[in-house]
């Protein structure tokens, strides 16, 4: 999956609001819980890239 097409869901998610989705509870959540997904995902590639391999971090 590319940045584009996760942009695209996220703003679909937004848009048109889908129940029990993860998006959609984060995004009704707010900014912080947002930015704590970010830092989570954000941390996963770092440990991938350092230690895991190139099979993990795409994957990341």
């Amino acid at each position: 999956m590319t940045l584009e097409e996760l942009y695209q869901i996220i703003c679909e998610r937004r848009d048109h609001p889908v129940e029990k989705s993860y998006t959609n509870h984060l995004l009704q959540a707010g900014e912080d819980e947002i930015l704590k997904k970010i830092g989570e995902e954000a941390v996963e590639v770092i440990l991938a890239a350092k230690a895991q391999g190139d099979a993990r971090l795409v994957e990341e």
